[in-house]
């Protein structure tokens, strides 16, 4: 089973700000409805399919190489999302 797992040694660093793969994602945190939480260690992206009450989502750690798949965190929580044009 790949959820809630951390994987792909490498990926998460070329898609962090800076790196290999031009996503250049910053370390923005999640908004719990309480506040900005991990602002500077963590980003959190939605995808596109819920899991129950929860958000399927992809996670990268300031401190981490890899790229996390988790549904742990309620849909309500804010996340960053990625707008992509269509041309």
């Amino acid at each position: 089973d790949m959820s809630n797992v951390w994987r792909g040694d490498g990926v998460g660093t070329s898609m962090k700000t800076g790196g290999s793969s031009g996503l250049n994602f910053p370390m923005a945190g999640m908004w719990t409805g309480a506040g900005f939480s991990v602002v500077g260690q963590w980003t959190y992206m939605y995808s596109s399919t819920a899991s129950g009450e929860n958000a399927w989502r992809r996670c990268l750690a300031a401190i981490y190489s890899t790229v996390g798949r988790y549904d742990t965190f309620p849909r309500n929580y804010g996340f960053s999302v990625r707008c992509v044009k269509n041309n």
